[in-house]
């Protein structure tokens, strides 16, 4: 065997160690971790808390966070199941925000702890939309979170602008809009 003969078999002896060990890592590592902002993350800080609420094409629900409310543990289950079941799939994100660990971020968030009932908030795109608060059941935070994605889809969507009386809507084929003047109103001299 010659010198070219042995350095092919080493070039493909590598390539194919080089495929094999990407095959492996290809199954053995979820790369989407990598690029998905994972907004299920339960403990937030303030950087973390602004990366989760800016995802984009995305509604953020975070769960305000206080220990020992019933209504805080019956909001984590329904949120829960809400998201194992991908009822929205991927148009929301949820997160926690855990009151006690971060006051500074509670109180920019508006969170009253005296007579905590429960509450969450609502983001997209780094704003927030609302919030919903006191204790709800299953049926009331799926309508809620409907509601907002139906708004976000009609502010952003295709005809989203709503019909205002004595305008007409220009059809795509139409091109320019010929414009006329206004009749001029007839002023008082002075």
């Amino acid at each position: 065997m010659n010198d070219e003969i042995r350095a092919a078999w080493i070039t493909r002896l590598v390539t194919l160690l080089v495929l094999g060990g990407a095959i492996v890592a290809g199954f053995s590592i979820d790369f989407s971790k990598l690029w998905k902002k994972d907004a299920g993350s339960a403990e937030l800080n303030a950087r973390t808390f602004e990366e989760v609420i800016a995802a984009e094409n995305q509604l953020v629900v975070v769960n305000m966070m206080v220990d020992g409310d019933p209504n805080t543990a019956a909001l984590k289950a329904i949120l829960a199941d809400i998201e194992k079941e991908q009822v929205f799939g991927n148009q929301v994100g949820f997160a926690e925000l855990v009151v006690a660990s971060r006051p500074e971020l509670s109180d920019a968030q508006q969170v009253e702890t005296k007579n905590f009932s429960g509450q969450l908030n609502f983001y997209a795109a780094g704003r927030r939309l609302g919030t919903m608060k006191g204790p709800a059941n299953r049926q009331q935070v799926e309508e809620t979170i409907q509601r907002y994605l139906a708004g976000l889809v009609k502010r952003f969507g295709k005809g989203w602008r709503p019909p205002v009386e004595g305008m007409s809507r220009a059809a795509d084929e139409s091109g320019i809009l010929k414009v006329r003047p206004a009749d001029p109103s007839p002023h008082p001299s002075p």
